[in-house]
């Protein structure tokens, strides 16, 4: 690792470039007419134990020899070699269509993730251990690029990582149907994070709902439009959240499985559900739904009353076998 500045510029040496950084670094430009454009990369200390010698690769792409991620197959088995290291991916987009790349890890490491349409991203504003994602919606046809970096957080933080990255458009995008169950998903290590496309309709509530096969600790959330952040809460407990749609589309629900203490488990397996209104599981007055069990502690269960006027209600349970919370 060492600071460098790295400067480009159509039919004239540049000057240094702004800013520096210590990570693997990239430029792009679009010249003006045919002929020549000329890059620059200096090294620069900030300090006074920094390296003062620097050995590099550089590589010249146009927009058909960069790398490519092809819209809904996964680029397997990419390497981060070192702290700094960075990977660069193009993405074909369209005009007012809506491109996703989701990054799988193989195992925990912090790294930062950043999408562009037109050019080369900067490193990217949030970095995370966890698996991430980017979006963006296109302003016309052409190309977007993705930027995948790794970095140390702490002296002690793993300094190489592997992962899998694919590129998903709105009809790509791993999907639940309003009123579908997907059974046995799992999640197999700390950090590992699942995405799922729901459709909306505008005005209308949407329900996903996480029952899972025993506890582990997770953080759900629910975006329109585009993919949530980790969620401002956690549990071991079954989970739901919800949304009102602004307009017709998608929206989009994250779920992270993380681990409070050392001795939590890494895995889990659970069922996903979507609802709206119309199929939510529904109590009405005067019914009586038998033999709902509870699995576990901290298993749940959710039902939807109707009522067509303000009005009280009053729900029973009546407990068989034993007493319990």
């Amino acid at each position: 690792r060492f600071n460098s500045h790295i400067s480009i510029q159509d039919g004239g040496l540049p000057l240094q470039g702004e800013p520096g950084e210590i990570t693997d670094q990239g430029i792009d430009l679009k010249p003006m007419a045919a002929g020549y454009c000329f890059v620059r990369v200096d090294l620069f200390k900030q300090w006074s134990g920094d390296a003062d010698t620097g050995v590099f690769s550089i590589t010249a792409h146009n927009e058909t020899t960069f790398p490519k991620m092809t819209v809904g197959l996964s680029l397997n088995d990419q390497k981060l070699a070192r702290n700094g290291d960075a990977l660069w991916f193009q993405v074909p987009v369209q005009a007012g269509k809506k491109v996703f790349a989701l990054m799988k890890k193989d195992d925990r490491f912090y790294s930062h993730i950043s999408m562009k349409e037109g050019g080369l991203p900067p490193e990217g504003d949030s970095g995370d251990v966890a698996d991430q994602g980017v979006y963006l919606k296109g302003q016309e046809a052409g190309y977007c690029y993705v930027r995948i970096g790794l970095y140390q957080e702490w002296s002690g933080n793993p300094d190489t990582g592997s992962f899998s990255v694919i590129a998903h458009d709105e009809s790509t995008f791993p999907k639940i149907m309003v009123g579908e169950t997907l059974t046995e998903q799992q999640m197999n290590r700390y950090g590992e994070v699942r995405w799922y496309q729901v459709p909306v309709k505008a005005g209308g509530k949407t329900f996903v709902l996480l029952d899972k096969d025993s506890l582990f600790f997770s953080r759900i959330s629910i975006l329109e439009g585009g993919l949530p952040g980790t969620g401002d809460y956690g549990t071991s407990t079954d989970q739901a959240v919800t949304m009102e749609a602004v307009s017709d589309g998608y929206c989009y629900v994250r779920l992270e499985l993380y681990k409070t203490w050392s001795g939590d488990p890494d895995q889990g397996v659970f069922d996903i559900k979507a609802y709206d209104e119309n199929t939510f599981p529904t109590l009405a007055p005067g019914d009586t739904i038998t033999d709902q069990a509870l699995k576990f502690q901290g298993d749940r269960i959710w039902y939807q009353l109707n009522f067509d006027t303000p009005a009280a209600f009053f729900v029973d349970v009546m407990k068989h076998d034993n007493v319990w919370e």
